[in-house]
């Protein structure tokens, strides 16, 4: 008879999270240009090389993956759709940079024509989807558990509500933070955006009211130190600044449920904002 699983030692990190009230400002990847690939099944903790894959695949995935400021990530509808499928469906490659948001999306049958070159710095072309919006939720339970045990019940709460297409995704980062979705109402920063200034569009946004996602139409980051920055923040036709400082949190702890060391997660503090053009 086999024995029963061993119990956690540990609350899983996400609790940690929720029980220490942490800030979700400025938390999110910086991430400029997305490539969302349609593949169903189980997902390994590296969801690009462990997921079953084929190499003509993996090896283009990871390039993308390792560039600069730009991020591969599997998707798909439900874990058990298709498991035997050996080629990708939905691709979608999008630029989520500020004034210059981009989406192409597009199905395929096979691997012919999928084009991922990842030394192109080609911006994908505009979409035509409109207001059509995509969610994704992380659910990659074997990149941390409280991705699925937080993701799924998103997912199915989203759908239920069916106001737009929700899908599942492989990590995009934030273990702590689940459910992460990469459209999201609680709001832990624009991947456009680098962290000081994610954290300056938010209070912004809070000081403002203003929760479109195109009223932002610029910004520009200046350092004033090692931890220091003045943001400028152009949104709904005015403009705002404020200094942000980076510091560490006082109280170290888990960051991720595989995290073998305790350690201080990093915060931003926003000061004044001061709004130096009227909208």
């Amino acid at each position: 008879m086999a024995p029963p699983p061993a119990r956690r030692s540990a609350p899983f990190c996400s609790e940690t999270s929720r029980d220490l009230a942490e800030p979700l400002a400025a938390t999110a990847s910086h991430v400029e240009e997305w490539l969302l690939v349609e593949w169903p099944g189980a997902w390994g903790r590296h969801a690009l090389i462990d997921s079953g894959l084929p190499e003509t695949l993996v090896e283009p995935l990871v390039a993308f993956d390792h560039r600069p400021r730009t991020k591969a990530v599997l998707v798909r509808r439900g874990v058990r759709e298709d498991p035997d499928r050996t080629s990708p469906g939905l691709v979608v490659r999008a630029r989520s940079v500020v004034g210059d948001e981009r989406l192409l999306r597009h199905t395929l049958v096979g691997t012919e024509g999928l084009d991922i070159d990842p030394g192109s710095t080609e911006a994908p072309p505009p979409g035509t989807g409109g207001a059509e919006r995509f969610l994704a939720v992380c659910t990659n339970g074997r990149h941390d558990a409280c991705c699925a045990n937080e993701g799924r019940p998103l997912v199915r709460a989203m759908r239920a509500l069916g106001t737009a297409p929700a899908w599942e995704c492989s990590h995009i980062g934030g273990d702590r933070f689940a459910a992460n979705v990469l459209v999201l109402e609680h709001y832990r920063g624009r991947s456009a955006l680098p962290p000081p200034a994610q954290a300056v569009e938010l209070a912004v946004r809070q000081e403002t009211g203003e929760r479109r996602v195109d009223a932002l139409t610029g910004w520009h980051r200046e350092r004033l130190g090692e931890s220091t920055w003045a943001i400028r923040i152009d949104l709904a036709g005015g403009r705002y600044r404020a200094e942000v400082t980076a510091a560490l949190d006082t109280e170290p702890r888990l960051l991720t449920c595989h995290s073998s060391q305790p350690e201080s997660p990093r915060r931003f503090l926003v000061g004044v904002v001061e709004q130096l053009a009227a909208g």
